[in-house]
């Protein structure tokens, strides 16, 4: 069976516990990811988990922990998603087999049972055009 697709609109997300789910927010250091992280903090959730190329050691932002993720090494997936509900997904800078990546993470994501995917991407509207990326 083949992953499902369904787009959801503001106010359908599922609730969310702010205490008990943990947040895995990729690129999480980057400018949406990083907004995001502080968007959370502000929103009082408590167990955030931020993944990125480089750790970053030492925030002293209550609840958040730093984790190894690269897109092209997939023996970071594991550590990232482990014990996480929800995971929101930017779209890396350059995306290199994006379309190779994404599915396999998201059998990961599946794998690690969690539960909800946010995905922020222009990635699919503008692949025949790579132009934009130069």
């Amino acid at each position: 069976a083949g992953l499902r697709k369904r787009i959801l609109r503001i106010g359908e997300m599922p609730a969310a516990n702010p205490e008990a789910d943990r947040v895995l927010v990729l690129d999480g250091a980057d400018a949406v990811g990083h907004r995001v992280v502080e968007c959370l903090i502000s929103a009082e959730y408590t167990n955030l988990r931020v993944g990125s190329r480089a750790l970053h050691q030492g925030d002293g932002r209550r609840g958040v922990e730093s984790v190894r993720f690269v897109w092209e090494d997939e023996a970071t997936w594991a550590n990232a998603l482990k014990d996480v509900d929800a995971v929101f997904v930017t779209l890396p800078i350059k995306p290199t087999n994006w379309d190779l990546y994404f599915p396999k993470f998201c059998k990961a994501c599946k794998v690690n049972q969690v539960t909800r995917i946010i995905k922020l991407s222009f990635y699919h509207s503008i692949k025949g055009n790579p132009k934009h990326f130069s």
